[in-house]
């Protein structure tokens, strides 16, 4: 039997986390399930408008544009899209749920306690409306204001633009309030900003709190202050791909033409170490809580450390927060085991001593209360990404 010719079409020059994760899913289930021979080509349609009857691929995967998809439809050929902004309708497609994206990093602001908020996103992103809405999804309801600016993807390529970007950052600070919560979609915007904030004389993240989305680590922890982000599973995503895309070559149509691929976890740096509350006392409980939730601290060392009562600053702390102090510590401590599981091959054992947990029984009960999975099954499915 003939090996399947399978080509990926994605940019792959390009050293950007979403599309080398996004191979190494497919590499990892053509490994783990079939005989695939992965042929990189970002523009199959040349190989295919030569072929009459018998098509060159076997199956396409990755970025569907329609000088392909034309070619692949007329061959018959099986095919599934990971491009998230593609206007082809008759493709099973395979894609990042930005909505959620927004929804996470704006959460995440809120319970630092930030009620002003700024989003800056491309101005040509397919995905800024589905991302303005999550973001929207999760402020609204606390009636905070926003500012939406966008900026050209090629700000950073073209003289005049840049010029414009500029320019256009000292205008957009005049009507800012502080403090104040940033949010930008994609990790390449991250450096952009914070450079002209830090210019300005603002601190980060006393005065402005800056969230990114894709963790890419050369725009989040190439320089500092490093940037928090939500880590997207592109991993997940391509690996889910090349699923379909078997199964499709196998005869069987799956049943929704779009599947969503769910942000993977919120990783927390230096340009959200700050919290932005008045109330001094719900301040330095949510300090102290940062600094100690890995020490099996309960409630009342919170209420000791701040010295009020117990009722006064948890109705406080709910007040301002939107949530307990048991759920803020149960919080960071959640955060940090989904990070251990992800970065790190230890045992639940020492996970739940790392963060905080009493027990490994009340860690797998309040990590699969909020995940609906248990750790492990939470780690096989996401660790692979990260390796």
């Amino acid at each position: 039997m003939n090996q399947k010719r399978i080509a990926v079409s994605i940019n792959l020059d390009w050293p950007l986390k979403r599309y080398h994760e996004l191979y190494k899913g497919i590499q990892e289930y053509a490994k783990e399930h079939t005989d695939w021979l992965l042929v990189w080509d970002h523009f199959p349609e040349q190989r295919l408008k030569k072929c009459k009857t018998v098509p060159y691929y076997d199956g396409v995967i990755g970025r569907v544009k329609y000088e392909a998809y034309d070619e692949i439809k007329r061959l018959n050929i099986p095919v599934v899209n990971t491009w998230a902004t593609n206007a082809i309708k008759d493709l099973t497609s395979v894609i990042v749920n930005f909505e959620k994206v927004a929804e996470m990093a704006a959460d995440h602001l809120i319970k630092k306690g930030f009620r002003n908020f700024v989003l800056i996103d491309f101005r040509s992103s397919g995905t800024k409306q589905v991302f303005f809405k999550g973001f929207m999804n999760k402020v609204k309801p606390y009636g905070c204001p926003v500012k939406r600016y966008l900026i050209s993807h090629n700000t950073d390529m073209v003289a005049s633009l840049w010029n414009k970007f500029n320019d256009d950052f000292e205008s957009w600070i005049k009507d800012w309030k502080y403090p104040l919560g940033i949010v930008v979609a994609m990790s390449s915007i991250g450096p952009k900003i914070t450079s002209r904030c830090i210019e300005s004389g603002l601190r980060i993240p006393e005065d402005v709190a800056i969230v990114s989305s894709g963790n890419d680590l050369s725009f989040c922890e190439g320089r500092h202050p490093t940037i928090s982000s939500v880590d997207i599973n592109y991993f997940q995503a391509g690996y889910e791909s090349a699923r379909l895309l078997d199964m499709k070559m196998r005869g069987e149509e799956p049943k929704e033409k779009t599947f969503f691929i769910e942000p993977r976890a919120f990783v927390a740096r230096e340009s959200t170490d700050s919290y932005a509350v008045q109330d001094k006392d719900v301040q330095l409980a949510l300090r102290y809580i940062s600094e100690n939730y890995d020490d099996n601290i309960q409630v009342i060392d919170v209420v000791e450390a701040v010295d009020v009562s117990r009722s006064t600053l948890e109705r406080r702390f709910q007040d301002i927060i939107g949530h307990s102090i048991y759920d803020e510590i149960n919080r960071l401590r959640l955060s940090s085991v989904k990070r251990l599981l992800i970065e790190t091959d230890m045992d639940i054992k020492n996970i739940c001593k790392e963060s905080g947990f009493s027990s490994s029984h009340h860690l797998r009960r309040v990590f699969f209360k909020d995940t609906g999975i248990n750790p492990g099954e939470f780690r096989k499915k996401n660790q692979s990404s990260s390796s």
